[in-house]
């Protein structure tokens, strides 16, 4: 398949598709007439591709996996990141709601902590 085909296909532009060749995150056959050609190897590849940047991988981790180089543990600690990511969000969201309903707490009187540790006791 020509370039222009596979770009309908997989839905983004021949200009991303020359970016991943250029990469070498997709390497497409060059013809005669220097165009890029694809077969099913790169269709199956794009796919992937596309899983991966839609968890929010990068160009440059999704070419190591796509290269082979320990995809599964990669792709455990990406979820390990991601689980601490929401830990981290639901306890802002937990504080936030205490804000929200009582305002921000008074600056404590008492100096035998430091302000982060009040903090971190009041979202308790």
């Amino acid at each position: 398949m020509k370039i222009k085909e596979v770009s309908k296909i997989v839905g983004v532009s021949r200009r991303t598709l020359q970016y991943y060749d250029d990469i070498g995150l997709v390497k497409a056959k060059r013809l005669e007439n220097n165009h890029r050609q694809y077969d099913a190897r790169q269709l199956d590849v794009l796919w992937k591709i596309l899983f991966l940047k839609e968890i929010g991988l990068s160009l440059d981790d999704i070419k190591k996996i796509i290269s082979g180089k320990e995809i599964d543990s990669y792709l455990k600690n990406r979820l390990l990141s991601i689980d601490r990511l929401v830990d981290e969000l639901e306890e802002r969201k937990k504080l936030l709601s205490l804000i929200l309903k009582n305002g921000v707490p008074s600056r404590p009187d008492e100096l035998s902590k430091d302000y982060l540790s009040y903090i971190k006791n009041y979202k308790i």
